[in-house]
């Protein structure tokens, strides 16, 4: 019990870490995309898709290496979290965020998580034959 809650929040913190380095380094090179208050601008938004998906194989893969009796099921785990937490920023978030934005990152994020732990399963199935 105590392994699987380690590897689910390892998966997440490894996510988070990913979407901030990412975060941080594209404030540094297009501060213009930071306005404060105001909405976030169409560029920024596809940018962040795209290293959330990196953010989200990460934590699924992590979550799965550090559970390797049931890796997908960890996986899935971590994406349900994460589904909930979508849901709880996008309520929050209102209409700060386009709501394309909020229903990509709630429905499909989750998924990219539990393909990033089948990949870890896969390739430990296969490390191991």
């Amino acid at each position: 019990m105590l392994r699987s809650a380690i590897a689910v929040l390892s998966g997440y913190l490894a996510m988070v870490v990913v979407v901030g380095l990412c975060t941080y380094v594209l404030m540094l090179l297009t501060p213009s995309w930071f306005p404060g208050a105001a909405p976030p601008p169409g560029p920024y938004l596809a940018v962040n898709v795209a290293y959330s998906v990196v953010a989200a194989l990460t934590g699924g893969y992590v979550a799965a290496w550090l559970a390797p009796r049931r890796p997908v099921k960890h996986a899935l785990l971590l994406a349900v979290f994460a589904l909930v937490i979508s849901i709880v920023s996008a309520v929050l978030q209102g209409d700060r965020q386009p709501r394309w934005y909020q229903v990509l990152v709630a429905v499909c994020m989750p998924m990219v998580i539990v393909l990033g732990g089948w990949a870890r399963a896969r390739s430990s199935t296969r490390a191991a034959n």
